[in-house]
C-alpha cells in the first residue's frame, strides 16, 4: 500500500514569529505585519539570495494594503498587511475603455485600500476628480467604494489641509453598470502633491477605471449633512418637536449627526444621492417657525428597499390641516413599493412657533429623496429644508461652520440655513457662515449687502454679523418681518477682512441668508458666487497618468515556473516620502501557492549554482507555516525532498539545482535564502546504528557538531506501516472505516460514516434516588454518545427507616414505637426461710401496664 507524507521545512526551533506595525497610511516604513521568519540553521554558511520578483504593467505605480480580514481561527489579522488568500489586487482587460483595476474580495470582513504614487498639484487650486466604478457584490448593504485624498507639501510631509481618512465620495451596493463618481478637492496654500485613496469594503468583485484629476475654474458641490440628526429612539424618550425648551429632551439619546453611512447612490432625481433609513431609524431636521396664516407643502420621494418590522414610514410634525385640526403625526405610509413614489401633504403652521421641525421614522428599509417644505404663498415661495436632495450645494468662497447647510429653492438657487442646533449632540452650537472677500484693496470703501429672514420668538437674538471678529450687526426677532429683508454695511477694507453670519442664539429655529454681495465705490460686484449655483467649469488637462491601467494585466514572474494554482503577486512601494527612505521604490513580491490534495501548487526557481552537499532554506512566511510547505531540490532529473532536519542532502558531483516549493494548502512566502554546510567527519566511536521504524529511517548516524543535528552515514528507508483495519458502525454518532498503524497509530484511508441522531440507544439511569419523603429523578441516557432525553420524576417511596422510633432519613416518628419502661421494684424484703411471690406480682403488673398504654395510644390515633 502506498502512502503519502508531508515534510516540515525546518525544525520548530528555527522559527521566530513577530508581528510588526506599519504606518497609518500603509507604507513600508516599519516592517510587515504578521510575518513568520524561518532562519538558517546553525553552522550553515553565507546565504545565497533567491530572487522573487515580477512585473504587472497595468498596475504599475499602484499600491495597496489590506486591513481587518480574519485568519483561519477567526481572529483579525491586523491593520495593514499586503497579502490575504481572500483578497486579490488585480487588473482586467474587461474595463470600461480598456483595462481596469479589479479587486477580487471574497471575504466580508476587512477592507483593501488602493492608492497610486503621489502626483504633483498646484497650491490653492480647485481640482475636479472623477472615476468610474462597477461592482458585482454578494452583500449589497455592506459593500462600498469610498474615495479619500492625502495632501503633501513640497517636502512630502502631510499637510494639515485635511484628514486623509475623510471620505469625499462613496458608492454603495451593487453597481451593475459603470457609474461615474465626481468630487472636488481644493489644495491648500502649501499643498504640492496629492495621493488618491480608494477603499473597498464588502464581498464580491469591484472594478475601477478611467480616473481623471483636472484643474477646475470652480469647485464641485460641497456635500454637507449638517443640521440633520439620525438615530433610534431610546426607551422612554419622547420625539416631541415643539413646545419644549429642555435641551436634554430635544437632543434625544441615541441621535447623532447624519453621515455618508446613511446615503445611498440610488436617487429619484439622478444626482446619485438619497437618504437611506434602516428599520427603526429616526431622521430629524429643523427649520424656521411656520405661520398659521400661511399654507405649506411637505413632500418627498420614497422607495421601499427591504422588508422590516412594520413596513411603514411615520412622519412627525406639529401642524394644522386645512380643515383647522391640530395634528402631530401624518398618515403612515404602508405597502412595499419597488419604485419611487411621492408623499405630499398641504398644511398650515401653528401658533407659538411650534412648527419648526420634522421627524421621519422608518419601520423597514426606505430611501428618501427630494425632501422639501415649500410655502405656497405666491409672493413668498420659500423652501425651508436644507439639502433635501442630499447631494450638496455650491459653496465656493464660503466656510460652513457647525449647524449650517444650504436650502435649495424652486428656481435652483440656494440660501444658507443657519441654526443653533439639530436633534443630536450639536444642540446649542450656534452655526455661522464665514465669507472672505477676494480682491479687496485695503483703504478703499466697500459696501456689504445681504438678505436675511427669521421666523421665531421675538426675543431671540437671531441676526448677528461679525467683521473680522467684531460685531457689526445685531437684530432680534421682533425687528424682523416674516419674509426676506435686506441690510447693507459700508466699510473701509483692511488686510484679511472676513465676515461671519450667525444663526439664532437659542433653541432650534433657523436663520436664512442669501445674496451676500460686496460692491466697490463704482458699484461693481466682487462676489461671484451669490446664488450658490455651480457655474459651468473650465477644466484643465488630466494630471493623473495611472488611471487607465494600460499594459499587460498579468503578473509576469522572472526566473520562476509554476505548476497548479501558483504565481508571484505583490507591488512596488513609492517610498520617496517615507521618513528615512533609502530608495525611490521598494518592491514587495511574494510567492503564493494555493494548492489542494488533488492539485498541489508548486513554484520552481531558476538554476542555482551550489558548492556543498548539504543545503537548507531560510524564508519568511506571510500566510501559512512550515507545516504547509514541502521544499525540495531538483538536480538533473532527480528531486530530493528536505529531510526531517529540513536539510537537502545532494549526491556527489551536483553543481547546480532548482529549488521547488509545493503545497496542498494556501501559503505565501518571500525573502528566500539558500544556505549550505559541510558536515563533520565522524570518528569511529561516534557512529550509532539505529533500526528503521515506520516513522523514522534507520542506518548509521552520528551527531554533527557544526549543525548540531543527527546525520545519516548510511540510511535505510522507513518500514511500511503495519495496518489494522478499524470499522465502527454509524449509529447516533458518526462511524468510521479506516486503517490504523499498530505501531505509530497513524491513520490512513479514513472514511467517515455519517450517523443519524435519531438512532440513540437509550438506557434508563437513576440520577437521584427517591427517599421516604422526597421524589427522585431518572433520565434516558444514550449508551453510545451520552445524549439525554426523557427526564422524569420518581415518586417518594414512603418507606421509612426507623431507629429508636425515629426515621433516620426524614426524622418522622414511628407510630408503632413503644418506649421501653423500666419496672419499679419494691425494697427487697427481709430474708426468711421461704421464697416470696411479691417480685413476680410486680413484673406481671408492669407488663399489663405497658399493654394498656399501647392500646390507649392506638385508640387516640384512630
Amino acid at each position: 500500500m502506498k502512502h503519502t507524507h508531508k515534510f516540515g521545512v525546518l525544525a520548530a526551533s528555527f522559527v521566530v514569529a513577530g508581528a510588526v506595525a506599519v504606518g497609518s497610511f500603509g507604507g513600508v516604513s516599519g516592517a510587515f505585519a504578521a510575518e513568520t521568519k524561518v532562519d538558517a540553521p546553525a553552522g550553515f554558511g553565507d546565504p545565497i539570495t533567491v530572487d522573487v520578483s515580477a512585473t504587472n504593467e497595468a498596475l504599475n505605480h499602484w499600491q495597496y494594503y489590506i486591513s481587518g480580514t480574519l485568519d483561519d481561527s477567526g481572529n483579525s489579522r491586523g491593520d495593514a498587511y499586503y497579502e490575504d488568500k481572500n483578497v486579490h489586487f488585480r487588473a482586467t482587460e474587461n474595463g470600461r475603455t480598456g483595462n481596469a483595476l479589479w479587486i477580487d474580495k471574497q471575504a466580508r470582513e476587512g477592507s483593501i485600500i488602493a492608492y497610486p504614487y503621489a502626483i504633483d498639484v498646484v497650491p490653492s487650486q480647485n481640482y475636479a476628480i472623477s472615476a468610474y466604478v462597477k461592482s458585482n457584490c454578494d452583500e449589497t448593504v455592506q459593500n462600498t467604494v469610498s474615495f479619500m485624498v492625502k495632501e503633501l507639501d513640497e517636502n512630502g510631509v502631510q499637510t494639515s489641509k485635511n484628514n486623509e481618512f475623510t471620505i469625499l465620495s462613496t458608492v454603495s451596493g451593487t453597481v451593475n453598470d459603470w457609474k461615474k463618481v465626481e468630487f472636488p478637492f481644493t489644495t491648500s496654500e502649501n499643498g504640492s502633491k496629492i495621493i488618491l485613496k480608494i477603499e473597498f469594503k464588502g464581498k464580491g468583485d469591484f472594478y475601477l477605471d478611467d480616473i481623471v484629476v483636472q484643474t477646475s475654474s470652480v469647485s464641485i458641490n460641497t456635500v454637507s449633512y449638517k443640521m440633520f440628526g439620525i438615530g433610534k429612539l431610546s426607551e422612554g424618550a419622547t420625539d416631541e418637536l415643539s413646545n419644549c425648551d429642555d435641551p436634554e429632551k430635544v437632543a434625544l439619546k441615541g441621535m447623532y449627526g447624519l453621515t455618508t453611512a446613511n446615503i445611498s447612490t440610488d436617487s429619484s432625481d439622478g444626482d446619485g444621492a438619497s437618504l437611506l433609513l434602516n428599520d427603526g431609524e429616526l431622521f430629524k431636521t429643523n427649520f424656521s417657525a411656520l405661520s398659521p396664516d400661511k399654507t405649506y407643502r411637505l413632500s418627498f420621494k420614497y422607495k421601499h428597499v427591504k422588508l422590516g418590522s412594520l413596513n411603514t414610514l411615520s412622519i412627525r410634525h406639529n401642524y394644522y390641516d386645512l380643515e383647522g385640526n391640530r395634528l402631530y403625526y401624518d398618515n403612515v405610509i404602508n405597502g412595499s413599493p419597488t419604485e419611487w413614489l411621492t408623499f405630499s401633504r398641504d398644511f398650515k403652521g401653528t401658533e407659538g412657533y411650534a412648527s419648526q421641525g420634522i421627524a421621519i421614522t422608518s419601520n423597514a428599509q426606505y430611501l428618501i429623496d427630494e425632501l422639501s417644505l415649500v410655502c405656497l404663498d405666491e409672493n413668498d415661495p420659500m423652501q425651508y429644508i436644507a439639502n433635501g436632495s442630499f447631494s450638496g450645494a455650491y459653496t465656493e468662497g464660503y466656510f460652513l461652520g457647525e449647524n449650517v447647510n444650504v436650502s435649495k429653492q424652486a428656481d435652483g438657487t440656494g440660501v444658507f440655513a443657519v441654526s443653533n442646533g439639530v436633534y443630536n449632540e450639536t444642540f446649542g452650537h450656534r452655526g455661522f457662515v464665514k465669507y472672505e472677500p477676494k480682491g479687496l484693496t485695503p483703504g478703499n470703501e466697500y459696501t456689504l449687502s445681504f438678505d436675511y429672514r427669521f421666523e421665531g420668538a421675538d426675543w431671540v437674538n437671531s441676526i448677528l454679523v461679525y467683521r473680522s471678529g467684531s460685531e457689526i450687526i445685531n437684530i432680534t426677532g421682533q425687528d424682523i418681518p416674516d419674509r426676506w429683508n435686506n441690510r447693507t454695511y459700508k466699510f473701509t477694507a483692511q488686510e484679511g477682512d472676513f465676515f461671519e453670519f450667525y444663526g439664532p442664539s437659542y433653541y432650534l429655529w433657523t436663520t436664512y441668508y442669501k445674496n451676500i454681495k460686496i460692491f466697490d465705490a463704482e458699484n461693481n460686484q466682487l462676489n461671484p458666487n451669490v446664488e450658490l449655483v455651480t457655474p459651468e467649469p473650465e477644466l484643465g488637462d488630466n494630471v493623473f497618468d495611472y488611471g487607465t491601467f494600460e499594459g499587460n494585466t498579468e503578473y509576469v514572474a522572472e526566473d520562476w515556473t509554476f505548476e497548479g494554482n501558483a504565481a508571484i503577486y505583490g507591488l512596488v512601494f513609492d517610498t520617496r516620502y517615507e521618513e528615512g527612505a533609502l530608495a525611490d521604490t521598494v518592491p514587495d513580491w511574494k510567492i503564493c501557492l494555493d494548492g489542494t490534495a488533488e492539485n498541489p501548487a508548486s513554484a520552481i526557481s531558476k538554476e542555482i549554482a551550489v558548492s556543498q552537499k548539504t543545503l537548507a532554506v531560510a524564508l519568511t512566511y506571510y500566510n501559512g507555516s512550515a507545516d504547509d510547505l514541502i521544499i525540495s531540490a531538483i538536480a538533473g532529473e532527480t528531486e530530493i525532498v528536505a529531510d526531517e532536519n529540513g536539510f537537502i542532502e545532494l549526491p556527489d558531483g551536483v553543481a547546480s539545482i532548482k529549488l521547488k516549493f509545493t503545497s496542498e494548502k494556501y501559503v505565501a512566502f518571500r525573502k528566500i535564502s539558500l544556505v549550505s554546510h559541510t558536515h563533520d567527519v565522524p570518528a569511529e566511536g561516534d557512529i550509532t546504528t539505529v533500526e528503521a521504524t515506520c516513522t523514522k529511517a534507520g542506518g548509521k548516524t552520528y551527531l554533527c557538531s557544526g549543525c548540531e543535528k543527527t546525520i545519516y552515514l548510511e540510511k535505510t528507508p522507513k518500514l511500511e506501516h503495519q495496518l489494522e483495519h478499524v470499522h465502527v458502525d454509524a449509529s447516533c454518532q458518526n462511524g468510521v472505516d479506516k486503517d490504523v498503524c499498530v505501531h505509530c497509530k497513524a491513520e490512513f484511508n479514513v472514511k467517515v460514516l455519517i450517523g443519524n441522531p435519531q438512532n440513540h440507544r437509550y438506557k434508563e439511569v437513576i440520577i437521584k434516588a427517591p427517599t421516604c419523603n422526597k421524589s427522585g429523578m431518572k433520565q434516558e441516557i444514550c449508551e453510545v454518545c451520552e445524549a439525554t432525553s426523557g427526564m422524569a420524576i420518581i415518586p417518594a417511596t414512603g418507606e421509612h427507616d426507623y431507629e429508636n422510633g425515629v426515621c433516620t432519613v426524614c426524622g418522622e416518628e414511628d407510630p408503632d414505637y413503644v418506649e421501653p419502661i423500666d419496672p419499679v421494684l419494691p425494697e427487697e424484703p427481709q430474708k426468711s426461710g421461704c421464697k416470696s411471690s411479691v417480685n413476680g406480682g410486680y413484673a406481671g403488673f408492669a407488663v399489663l401496664a405497658a399493654a394498656a398504654y399501647v392500646l390507649l395510644r392506638r385508640k387516640k390515633q384512630q
